[in-house]
């Protein structure tokens, strides 16, 4: 399995990603070869998280100082 991150380019009316050479050797990939891909866009990971929240009774804040006071406090 070969880790990499790269950019969605528009060609034609498709869309690529360009595999560089040196992933494509590392993963002893070839010309016509089928692939499976895992696609997991960037973002941001708290402000997903935080964001489904909106309508929670507690705000972030009392959240993390909830949390807090569980970890911390005897």
């Amino acid at each position: 399995m070969v880790h990499m991150q790269g950019v969605i380019r528009k060609w034609g009316n498709s869309y690529g990603i360009l595999l560089p050479k040196d992933v494509l050797e590392e993963g002893h990939f070839k010309e016509g070869q089928t692939v499976e891909l895992l696609i997991n866009p960037k973002t941001n990971v708290l402000r997903r998280t935080f964001g489904m929240l909106r309508g929670f009774p507690l705000s972030g804040q009392q959240l993390k100082d909830e949390a807090r006071r569980d970890l911390y406090d005897d």
